[in-house]
């Protein structure tokens, strides 16, 4: 079985903060009531199949119970903590609570097993997110940035390592609210590899763990040619930006879209 990825995926200022200097997220998240309606906030909720969070995060939900009945990853969550709480928070059937005192790869290990082949999203706060990226836990950043300079607070890219961590983008698109949100995979450079090399090591694994089904060749090339490997990657395309592709037919659009349906997934803008 193919296994998913490990996204980091948050909300930052334009100055690079998570919070405010009084710890408040407000600001960055203006269009609470609009962004689960968004593409990648949809995309993201589909493809996810267990979340990773600090404990911090968790205590943000004034009820813990609440997660159960509201929160949009109704998935197996992962909770890293020194101590769990006294009181273990209501569950569901596919909602459930697991909180982890041995560290951020004990998290991702345990996410991943129960993930299967969906991604796993660590969704923060800045102290996960940082040990997760100086670990090389992360495959693929989700970062969505928010028209306001907070001018302080607690920014998210400290203390990651002293090394650069070199990211191919994936892709860019404009929300509501100003809300930009922003898609890179994170490149794995080995010990004598130039930044090329590792661009084009990466693509070749991207290539040989392909999992499309079987279409024409004017299709297949039109998929490459747009950096599409793996099926799960077609969430990112509405239908009408794939007839777009030169190559491109309705016979090989309906055998992507079965396929996805057989995963429980679709085109971007359609309903599963």
């Amino acid at each position: 079985m193919s296994m998913g990825k490990v996204v980091l995926g948050l909300t930052i200022s334009m100055d690079g903060f998570i919070n405010d200097r009084n710890g408040s997220v407000e600001a960055l998240y203006s269009d609470l009531d609009t962004l689960r309606d968004t593409e990648p906030m949809r995309e993201s909720i589909q493809n996810t199949g267990a979340v990773v969070m600090g404990r911090n995060s968790f205590d943000m939900a004034e009820d813990p119970d609440s997660y159960a009945d509201n929160y949009e990853f109704q998935v197996p969550i992962f909770v890293l903590t020194r101590k769990p709480p006294s009181k273990h928070p209501k569950e569901t059937r596919t909602l459930t609570f697991t909180f982890i005192t041995d560290g951020v790869a004990s998290a991702i290990e345990q996410a991943k097993a129960a993930a299967g082949d969906r991604n796993v999203t660590i969704i923060g706060g800045a102290s996960v997110a940082q040990q997760c990226l100086k670990a090389g836990l992360v495959d693929e950043l989700e970062i969505d940035i928010m028209p306001v300079l907070l001018g302080g607070g607690l920014r998210l890219f400290e203390g990651i390592g002293a090394e650069p961590l070199r990211l191919e983008r994936v892709k860019v698109m404009g929300l509501p609210a100003g809300r930009t949100h922003l898609r890179f995979r994170i490149l794995r450079q080995e010990k004598g590899d130039s930044v090329k090399t590792t661009a084009l090591k990466t693509k070749a694994a991207g290539q040989q763990e392909s999992d499309l089904p079987k279409i024409g060749q004017p299709a297949a090339r039109a998929l490459a040619g747009a950096g599409v490997r793996r099926l799960e990657q077609l969430t990112s395309f509405s239908e009408a930006e794939l007839k777009q592709l030169h190559g491109m037919g309705p016979k090989a659009l309906g055998i992507l879209r079965e396929a996805l349906a057989d995963r429980g997934l679709s085109f971007a803008g359609e309903e599963r």
